[in-house]
């Protein structure tokens, strides 16, 4: 069980691991429920004999994965000298947070300002981001385990069930529900098609098709909602009735890390990775696939070598995709054609963030900053390292260039983009538990969400009230 042992010190992904196994395995009865307008073949899913055998080897392996863990605890804060002053400019309890779930439940930003946060047990909020004032809050039935997905009036979220409900951002209100075929581990993404009147009524047409006849009936636009489930299959769903629109299919490898990438719009496509390592470009309209990039190949004689699950949403910048591997590399794609840009090896299960420069946190939490071109090195910081790092986030303003990062035990990290050193460290007066989540930037603030639920904004100290 060596191969278990020489991964980066997250244990929970390798319990969450087995228990994605039985959900992958239980989702082949779960009822595919809803109106579904086209079926496509089911991906082949692990045997149970096959899940036994599995989840006794990745059990019998823990006891070295745990040693490990304590062999490479989190890195000691590092003293230095803030050169940017961070104020806190409110914190409260603001959902019931994630459980006992290895799960990300983000807090989103409507259109119209306002910050939604989801609870796992199946609390749904909206706050004001001046004053945290709380303008609703509802109980949508459901535990929820994906989401909140938020754009064009609407916040969606998802169940361990596949259930998919969308609500309404101005007052809660429930819009429509749907049910997909497994648990939804991800963030639903939105986007906008052109489409005809008749959109969600009777076969659609081909994507080149369909956008014509919209052409000519005055450019009526129509919104798709995206939900990746952990079966390995990508559902889009009508949005004003969640109406099935397309199903596409991808291979489930036998065994994959638990959680599933957020799917990405673009204009006219999605962007999904896949655990099987592929990369592909769908047309938002119909489903069909543009184009496939196989990022990882899976190499070696175990199944946990062979891992090559692209579990973070790709990112992207002007023409350019960026996704990371597990186990294997961060890759550029060209996203209208996929094809490759170039690879660096570095292994990440967070993703990276473009910017000014490209930042990514690897499975030791060192952070990089890449030459979004090249991929070359531009600087590392290695004083976080294990300390479960979100994903990069990049905040540009008056007073500079700044990555910011949180971590195991709630702080928040604030790195120089220019050359990597710290900037300033922040902790919620609440004393908060672990961020899982990546905070969220808004023109005004930083919005921090814990585990625990507690919501807290941050924002430059600004004494000559600029």
């Amino acid at each position: 069980m060596l191969a278990l042992a020489y991964r980066r010190p997250y244990p929970h992904r390798i319990r969450g691991l087995v228990q994605g196994l039985i959900s992958k395995e239980a989702s082949h009865s779960t009822a595919q429920g809803g109106p579904s307008k086209e079926h496509r073949r089911r991906g082949s899913l692990l045997p149970k004999a096959g899940i036994a055998g599995l989840a006794g080897l990745v059990l019998a392996g823990c006891g070295n994965l745990f040693e490990q863990d304590n062999a490479l605890p989190p890195a000691a804060l590092v003293d230095f000298e803030p050169s940017i002053d961070i104020v806190e400019l409110w914190s409260k309890s603001a959902s019931s947070g994630t459980g006992d779930e290895y799960i990300e439940l983000p807090p989103m930003q409507s259109d119209d300002g306002r910050i939604i946060v989801a609870g796992h047990d199946g609390d749904l909020s909206a706050y004001a981001k001046a004053d945290g004032k709380r303008l609703w809050r509802i109980d949508t039935g459901i535990d929820i385990s994906g989401g909140p997905g938020v754009g064009f009036g609407q916040a969606v979220v998802g169940s361990r069930e596949g259930e998919v409900i969308a609500f309404s951002v101005a007052d809660g209100s429930r819009l429509w529900e749907a049910r997909v075929s497994s648990e939804i581990l991800s963030t639903p993404a939105l986007g906008e098609i052109l489409s005809t009147p008749a959109f969600g009524e009777g076969p659609r047409a081909s994507g080149e098709e369909a956008n014509a006849q919209a052409s000519d009936d005055q450019g009526m636009k129509s919104v798709v909602v995206v939900v990746r489930t952990v079966d390995g299959r990508l559902f889009a769903l009508d949005g004003s009735d969640g109406e099935r629109i397309w199903i596409h299919d991808s291979t489930v490898p036998a065994l994959s890390l638990r959680g599933t990438g957020d799917p990405v719009v673009a204009g006219d496509r999605v962007l999904a990775g896949f655990d099987s390592g592929l990369l592909a470009a769908i047309e938002l309209a119909s489903g069909e696939v543009l184009w496939e990039a196989r990022l990882g190949t899976p190499s070696g004689r175990t199944e946990l070598d062979r891992l090559v699950d692209i579990d973070a949403g790709p990112s992207i910048a002007g023409d350019t995709v960026y996704t990371t591997v597990f186990q294997e590399h961060i890759a550029a794609v060209d996203l209208l054609e996929g094809e490759s840009k170039w690879q660096r090896e570095l292994s990440s299960h967070t993703g990276a963030t473009p910017g000014a420069r490209l930042y990514v946190a690897d499975d030791k939490d060192h952070l990089w900053a890449l030459d979004p071109v090249s991929g070359d090195a531009i600087w590392k910081q290695e004083g976080l390292a294990n300390r479960r790092l979100t994903r990069p986030l990049e905040f540009i303003s008056p007073e500079g260039e700044y990555l910011v990062v949180a971590d195991l035990a709630g702080y928040l990290h604030w790195i120089d983009a220019g050359d990597g050193d710290f900037a300033a460290r922040t902790r919620s007066s609440w004393r908060g538990a672990r961020v899982s989540a990546m905070p969220l930037a808004t023109d005004e603030a930083i919005f921090v969400l814990d585990d625990r639920g507690v919501l807290t904004a941050w924002a430059f100290d600004d004494p000559k009230g600029r």
